[in-house]
């Protein structure tokens, strides 16, 4: 399974001609895919917090939009390539007034290096799905220390049945939600769902959490195919 070292090494050597927005191809477009399947998702959360943090960036398709509703946002990742790569391409590009609301974070893989209580909303998405249990497992423990003690949210896409196709991690929903519950953090949903390129079995799964209990927890069955299917005959239709 996809150890630190070899994602580090991966995503250092990965060809980012096209800036990761190949990921969003099935739908459409990167704007498309924040606007069907990832925003929706974290809309309401965003509404609530002003300091995010990001983890596994790439070259920032999410966080140039996550910019757009946040006061602060901290990048954190463990390929140095891959933040030089999106300081180049994005952030050094924004007005200074934008740049100044953003850190960038090189770190280890498992810690995150922020401050105790300063993270309002942790969000990962398209990265973690390549992380092993024990990465996740700190990364968890990790959220504990640095979200926000009553308001604290955290939105997480990472595997869910492990394997080498498609790089998935060791990670599953039953795994992570057990890492919350070591880490006092309260589960609130869990979606199981196929990748756009697997329809053999929910592969990934979204977990949102949090510092604060709330009920009843739900475990439910998405498609993001179904997603992204509607999404690419929009931009076929109106794009």
């Amino acid at each position: 399974m996809p150890s630190i070292s070899e994602n580090i090494s991966s995503w250092n050597s990965y060809n980012w001609a096209r800036g990761g927005h190949e990921w969003s191809d099935p739908w459409g477009t990167a704007e498309r895919q924040w606007q069907i399947t990832v925003y929706p998702r974290i809309q309401a959360a965003l509404k609530r917090h002003h300091r995010v943090l990001e983890i596994g960036p790439g070259l920032g398709r999410w966080t140039e939009r996550l910019l757009r509703h946040i006061h602060h946002l901290d990048v954190v990742d463990v390929a140095e390539k891959v933040l030089a790569g999106l300081s180049e391409t994005l952030l050094d590009r924004l007005p200074d007034n934008i740049k100044s609301r953003v850190s960038v974070h090189l770190n280890d893989g498992k810690t995150l290096p922020v401050e105790n209580e300063s993270i309002d909303f942790l969000f990962s998405f398209d990265s973690l799905v390549h992380a092993d249990l024990d990465v996740l497992d700190a990364y968890i423990q990790e959220s504990a220390r640095v979200l926000h003690r009553t308001e604290g949210l955290g939105f997480i896409h990472h595997a869910n049945m492990p394997g080498t196709r498609h790089w998935r991690g060791t990670a599953t929903a039953d795994s992570v939600l057990a890492s919350c519950q070591k880490a006092n953090l309260h589960c609130y949903v869990q979606e199981l769902t196929p990748w756009v390129h697997e329809q053999n079995g929910p592969l990934d799964c979204f977990t949102f959490f949090g510092t604060q209990p709330r009920e009843p927890y739900k475990r439910l069955t998405a498609n993001v195919l179904d997603e992204a299917n509607y999404a690419k005959r929009l931009v076929a239709l109106y794009g």
